[in-house]
């Protein structure tokens, strides 16, 4: 009996050893634990799942039991099951997966050994930047600062050679949202403009002149022979002047656009496929050595002021503002405010809302108040003079007979400012400036020429252009560069006084045709960085202003008298014919005009516009005001009936003319 109880207890033993270890090794006991690995932030530790343990437990304390029981009974030589390894209990830390970057994240535990069901993790996508061929080398374009917003400028220069499209600004920061929430646009892309740090060039022509900086003032410090490979990688804002590499001490230099020939260029495929490869607008701004003493700037023309016969140096006739409509007179109303006995010979300058300025043929030149147009000063001057007087300041500068006459506004009063200056020749165009240069066409044929004479010393200080022949119209300043329309179109160094030498940057070629009217200036630019337009003829050429080559050609059909030039169209005016035509044209070889419209009588002076209207005034003393929309006649209600000095002039939204024996101010609606 004893002998049968001892073996059931010993049976039952062996079968609680034996549950146990089958567990253990099926893994019902414990929940596996996954492998280690490096870990960076907190730990995340799972709660322990131990119901496995509490069945192993339960099955122990009743084997122990029985056990015990029945110990006495145990034979001593029964073999007992090797122990087995300890399993890492569930409670144990288990480290978070590390992620290489600036970004970590916690991600989920896995219990479980099988590497298919672990999350895929997310490989970050680069950025995709687009480098373009560029032949000759492999620059590297970044956004230049300089870079202008309001139109569309090409790309800014680095020192590698590759173009960049690179957003236009920073990726906004991430902020926590609110407690309530609000709605946010999401931001609009700009993409920024695209440079060419390089483009490969050849010199085209021989002895080409190369300066320290962008100007002929600057140092010379090498010709370049023709034929010479450069390579650009910078220009000034109007492109009169672009940055080259190298010289045989690889040293860099200034040199004029009108001097190379672009190669062709690899652009990007993210620009227009209509793009011109050969633009010098690829080409970044380039900043002149900061030792360089700076080039004087031209300022802005003072409110109110009408300076010139054209109203600015480039002879563009665009102005601030003009009436809408309702044109009224506003002076002289009867008798005539003292302004003079005879007929005013000339057109006027304005200077602010001070005084009216032009000259009577009695022998006198007259200041009108600008709000009543009573008498200011005159003063007596001989011969008369019939060509538009000019305003630099406040002396007044007028060419009566074969002398400039300056004279200091003083108010009240008038007095010499510098010595009657006597000229070579008689003067056939007003007067234009180019900061202390006076210009003017003088002599006709064989004998004409452009003069330049220094404001400080007018009568000792001349300096004469002897290349056209042929009648010479107003010339055009733009930049460093004066523009002479006669028997050919000229562009010259406007640097007279500060060089030993005259330079001729270029001239239009045999066949071009003779100038008709005064050339106009136009930066910036619409098609190329600076343009030109010029009258030959019946056509309108429009050049690019730095290297003299055509852009387009408009026939008029008809002789053509004057041009006027605003941000986006070009007036034409001549044999009673007035068209507009826009200067951004999409065929070149097929030039289309917006409208055509008639005019009553010949135009004098030329049209003054802004970017709404435009002003004529006829030979008969018509004052016509169109929509420059449409060429659609708004006002033709002021007519003066009597012969007119010359164009118009405006200030400040009013409209003066001289005509008869008295200057006449009209106003309107805005």
């Amino acid at each position: 009996m004893v002998v049968t109880t001892s073996v059931m207890a010993a049976i039952l033993l062996l079968l609680g050893i034996g549950l146990i270890w089958l567990a253990l090794q099926r893994g019902v006991a414990l929940w596996p634990a996954p492998t280690p690995t490096p870990t960076v932030g907190p730990t995340r530790t799972p709660t322990p799942d131990k119901r496995a343990t509490f069945v192993a437990e339960d099955m122990l304390t009743q084997a122990a039991f029985t056990a015990t029981a029945a110990h006495i009974a145990i034979p001593d030589d029964l073999p007992l099951p090797d122990a087995e390894t300890p399993v890492q209990p569930v409670g144990a830390e288990t480290p978070q997966p590390q992620r290489t970057g600036s970004t970590i994240a916690l991600l989920p535990i896995i219990l479980s050994s099988d590497p298919s069901l672990a999350p895929p993790v997310a490989t970050p996508t680069p950025a995709s930047v687009f480098v373009p061929s560029v032949s000759g080398s492999q620059p590297t374009a970044t956004l230049d600062p300089l870079a202008p917003t309001a139109t569309q400028d090409p790309l800014q220069p680095q020192p590698t050679a590759t173009a960049t499209l690179i957003p236009g600004s920073e990726s906004p920061t991430a902020t926590p949202p609110p407690d309530t929430p609000t709605f946010t646009p999401t931001p609009t892309f700009t993409p920024a403009p695209l440079t060419l740090s390089e483009m490969p060039a050849v010199v085209d022509v021989a002895n080409a002149p190369v300066y320290v900086g962008p100007s002929a003032v600057y140092t010379q410090i090498n010709v370049l022979n023709q034929g010479a490979q450069i390579r650009l990688r910078g220009r000034t804002a109007p492109g009169d002047w672009v940055y080259a590499c190298c010289l045989t001490d690889l040293s860099s230099f200034w040199i004029r656009p009108a001097y190379v020939e672009v190669q062709n260029t690899l652009l990007p495929t993210a620009v227009p496929t209509n793009s011109d490869p050969k633009s010098l607008r690829w080409l970044p701004l380039q900043t002149p050595d900061p030792v360089l003493t700076p080039r004087p700037v031209a300022t802005n023309i003072a409110a109110g002021d009408f300076p010139l016969a054209r109203y600015d140096a480039a002879n563009t006739g665009r102005v601030p503002a003009l009436p809408s409509g309702g044109l009224t007179k506003l002076w002289p109303l009867n008798p005539i405010n003292n302004q003079g006995g005879s007929a005013f010979t000339s057109p006027l300058v304005i200077l602010g809302t001070e005084t009216v300025i032009g000259y009577n043929a009695e022998g006198n030149v007259y200041s009108l108040f600008w709000d009543q147009g009573n008498q200011r000063w005159k003063s007596p001057l001989q011969p008369e003079v019939r060509l538009a007087p000019t305003l630099a300041g406040r002396t007044v500068h007028l060419l009566n007979g074969s002398t400039l006459t300056s004279l200091a506004d003083q108010g009240g009063s008038v007095a010499p400012a510098v010595a009657p200056a006597p000229l070579p020749n008689t003067p056939l165009t007003p007067i234009n400036v180019w900061f202390n240069t006076l210009l003017m066409g003088v002599g006709d044929g064989g004998d004409a020429r452009l003069l330049a004479l220094r404001r400080e010393n007018p009568a000792a200080d001349q300096r004469s252009f002897d290349a056209p022949n042929g009648t010479i119209f107003l010339p055009a300043v733009g930049q460093e560069t004066i523009y002479i329309g006669a028997d050919r179109l000229y562009a010259i160094d406007a640097n007279l006084f500060d060089r030993t030498v005259q330079e001729t940057i270029w001239s239009t070629p045999d066949g071009f045709g003779i100038i008709t009217a005064a050339p106009v200036y136009a930066y910036p630019g619409v098609l190329a960085l600076a343009e030109l337009y010029v009258a030959s003829g019946n056509r309108v050429i429009a050049l690019d202003a730095n290297t003299g080559t055509t852009i387009w050609t408009y026939d008029f059909g008809l002789q053509i008298t004057d041009l006027a030039v605003n941000e986006t169209s070009v007036v034409i005016v001549g044999s009673n014919q007035m068209h507009r035509v826009e200067r951004d044209q999409p065929n070149l070889n097929q030039v289309a005009r917006q409208w055509a419209a008639n005019v009553s009588g010949a135009v004098k002076g030329g049209p003054l516009i802004t970017d709404r209207m435009i002003l004529l005034v006829t030979e008969s003393g018509g004052i016509l005001l169109y929509d420059i929309a449409n060429g659609n006649l708004v006002d033709a209600g002021q007519n003066l009936g009597q012969s007119v000095a010359g164009g118009p002039a405006v200030s400040s939204g009013r409209i003066f003319v001289a005509a008869g024996n008295a200057v006449h101010a009209f106003q309107g609606n805005p």
